[in-house]
């Protein structure tokens, strides 16, 4: 891949499987994920910006993309055979960040509405969003996780 820097941001309770992000020498940032030897996989190649942000111990991988001119940022689940399926924004946002994923591959993270609020999601292993609602009488929710 012709990195310039690479870097883990999370690991999988198992320690089997981490993953993060190698940036190329354009400034382009690839997910990666390194196997218990070391080797490192890029994940998808295309795209401008991905950050691969959680891994469960059945190695599936989450990570936050961004390619201008597409459309907002989006999240990406990557099952562990390697089979990306995009999880879509809620109608109205303008940016969402994946942070975690658990066992079941149910992802959490955080999302911006276009009135600039910001508010908790969840992925179901279908790759359907909701909305964790704030508390009656507060304006925003967030997500973050492990």
């Amino acid at each position: 891949m012709g990195s310039v820097r690479c870097g883990g941001l999370a690991v999988n309770t198992d320690g089997t499987v981490i993953v993060g992000d190698a940036k190329t020498p354009e400034g382009v940032a690839h997910a990666v994920r390194w196997d218990t030897a070391g080797k490192i996989t890029d994940l998808d190649p295309g795209g401008q910006y991905r950050s691969a942000v959680g891994v469960n111990n059945s190695g599936t991988v989450i990570a936050t993309v961004y390619d201008p001119g597409v459309g907002p940022e989006y999240v990406v689940r990557w099952d562990a055979d390697g089979t990306p399926i995009r999880l879509e924004p809620l109608p109205g946002d303008t940016y969402v960040m994946a942070q975690a994923i658990n066992r079941f591959d149910v992802v959490i993270g955080n999302a911006a509405t276009a009135a600039g609020w910001s508010r908790a999601v969840r992925w179901d292993r279908s790759g359907r969003a909701t909305e964790l609602s704030p508390l009656p009488g507060h304006l925003y929710s967030s997500a973050a996780g492990r």
